[in-house]
This record gives structure tokens, C-alpha cells and sequence, in this order.
């Protein structure tokens, strides 16, 4: 469990998150944008923010703005706990104004016709709040995890929600997670995870930016191998706090006449360019805790 899972985990934080939770969520928003937009404190009080961000645009050649990407990588450490619970409190119609969905009909096609689902994204700020999202939208949803964030944060219907927990290391660890991954694809279910993280199974070293990177891709091979739909999903916060979501897919990968490693290699294609996408156009939504590991990691050759 990392510094930030300690601090929140204690019945006091989470008494303040319940708190801030019941303030109107686009009022504070529009709060937070024009504090950590602010082109004085970003050049006093996060620098050391600045100076890294600067390095990883230089990398790997970003466009849009520095202000914009700075404010809300800023977003990111600092107020996803508190719009987890916020969010959660909002009746409907103020949730479909905060939160954006795009290609929502593609689960609905899928949930309508009882076929599972692995809902693939990847580690952006606001990729944690994804569950929370599926959940209002009616889906019986599994998420795989470090830790039960959601419920952590105080987030109403968080209980609703399976978290899969991941609480060891090795193969034997594994096992017991693909085996309940594998209950979820079996009961025809939908089981949401990112796998670019840095716990897995099935690590392939892919190109990534210009390094290399490994990908954990044992939960893709599971969903191939029991003829499961596999659809990416794009998680993105804007500057006035609008969380925006978009459902890639299914993913056409080919059908069972291709060989097995073939449909996973087609599938990584797929993934490995949308997160390019929005690491290049977008790095101030890509997790902060993602930026460091790439600065260090092996150039491609």
C-alpha cells in the first residue's frame, strides 16, 4: 500500500472526504480550476511539478498547453478523492451533466445480448472513478484493484461495486485473481481493469514512446481464450471538472480461425495507441505516479 492508500484509509479522512463530498460539486470545481490554474502559484508552489512535466513534453512531444496540462496533473493529486465522493452524491441528472459518456450504446448492445466483458483502460487520473461511472449506468461491474479506492473514499454505492483486491506477490497470487476474474467472464458479467500498471501477469515488452514498457496482458489472453468482448475506455478529466468517458470497441481482433497470440498482439496494438494518444495530447490527465517510472525506463532501440 502506497503513502497516499495509508493516508486515506483512516476513519478521520474519511469522515473528511464524506464532508467535503456534500459541496456542490460544480461550484468547488470551478473553485479548483481557478486555483490551480493560477499562473502564480504554478510557478511558486508546484515548480518541482512544472519542471517534470516540462521534461516528459520535451520526451515525447506533447501539444497543447503547459498551464493546461500542469492544472490538471495538479487535478490529479489533489482532488480525485474528493470527486469520487462528490460525484457519488449527485442525483442523476446533475451526475449526466458532470459526467460525459461517449459510445455508451456499445455496453448497452452487450448487456442487452448477456454476453460478459472486460473493460480495458489505462491509469489515468480519473480512471478510478470509472467503476463508479458503470455502476450509476447500471452495469453489474467487477474492478480489479490495488485496493477498494472507492469504498476507501467514501463513496456512496461503492458496496455495489466487486473489487478484486491485489494483495501479493508471484504466481500463486495471481492465480487466485484470474481465477475470480475468470468467475466474473463466467457469469456474464463486466470486469473492468487497466493493464499498465506495474502488478500483472503475462508482461510483454512493448514500444511505448519511444521506451520500453511492460504491458500485463494475462487478463486480455483470459478474455480471448473464453470468446469474451474486449472494449477500451478512455477516462479523462477537463479544466472545469467534467469527467469524460468513451468506450472504444469491442475491439475487432479477428475471430478463433487466427492463432491466439495473433488476436492478443492486435489487441496490445489497439491499447498501446490510445494511451500514446493521450499521453501525447493530453499528459496532464495521465496518473502522476506514471511519469516518473517512463523518465527511467530503457530507450526503444
Amino acid at each position: 500500500m502506497d503513502k497516499t492508500q495509508n493516508n486515506i484509509s483512516g476513519a478521520s479522512s474519511r469522515r473528511l472526504f464524506d464532508l467535503a463530498g456534500r459541496l456542490p460539486y460544480g461550484a468547488v470545481s470551478r473553485l479548483l480550476s481557478l486555483f490551480f490554474g493560477n499562473p502564480l502559484l504554478q510557478h511558486t508552489l508546484f515548480r518541482k511539478r512544472r519542471r517534470q512535466l516540462q521534461r516528459m513534453r520535451n520526451l515525447i512531444g506533447c501539444s497543447g498547453s503547459m498551464a493546461r496540462d500542469l492544472m490538471r496533473h495538479l487535478f490529479g493529486i489533489y482532488t480525485i478523492a474528493w470527486r469520487a465522493n462528490a460525484l457519488s452524491r449527485c442525483d442523476d441528472a446533475a451526475f449526466r451533466t458532470w459526467v460525459r459518456i461517449e459510445n455508451e450504446g456499445a455496453l448497452a448492445a452487450l448487456k442487452a445480448a448477456g454476453q460478459p466483458a472486460l473493460l480495458v483502460s489505462c491509469h489515468t487520473a480519473i480512471s478510478r472513478l470509472t467503476p463508479l461511472a458503470l455502476m450509476r449506468l447500471g452495469h453489474d461491474i467487477a474492478t480489479l484493484e490495488p485496493e477498494p479506492y472507492l469504498q476507501l473514499m467514501g463513496a456512496r454505492g461503492a458496496e455495489r461495486i466487486q473489487s478484486i483486491t491485489l494483495r501479493g506477490e508471484g504466481e500463486k497470487f495471481w492465480m487466485k485473481e484470474m481465477f475470480q476474474a475468470k468467475k466474473v467472464l463466467d457469469a456474464k458479467r463486466m470486469l473492468h481493469l487497466a493493464l499498465d500498471g506495474h502488478q500483472g501477469t503475462g508482461g510483454v515488452v512493448h514500444d511505448f514512446l519511444g521506451r520500453k514498457r511492460v504491458f500485463h496482458v494475462g487478463l486480455a489472453k483470459l478474455a480471448i481464450q473464453m470468446g469474451a468482448p474486449i472494449v477500451l475506455m478512455r477516462s479523462t478529466l477537463d479544466d472545469d471538472g467534467h469527467v469524460n468517458l468513451a468506450f472504444l470497441g469491442p475491439l475487432d481482433i479477428g475471430d478463433a480461425s487466427l492463432p491466439e497470440d495473433a488476436r492478443l498482439d492486435r489487441f496490445l496494438s489497439h491499447y498501446v495507441g490510445m494511451i500514446e494518444t493521450i499521453w501525447r495530447t493530453d499528459l496532464g490527465n495521465v496518473s502522476p505516479r506514471h511519469l516518473p517510472p517512463h523518465l527511467r525506463s530503457e530507450a526503444a532501440p
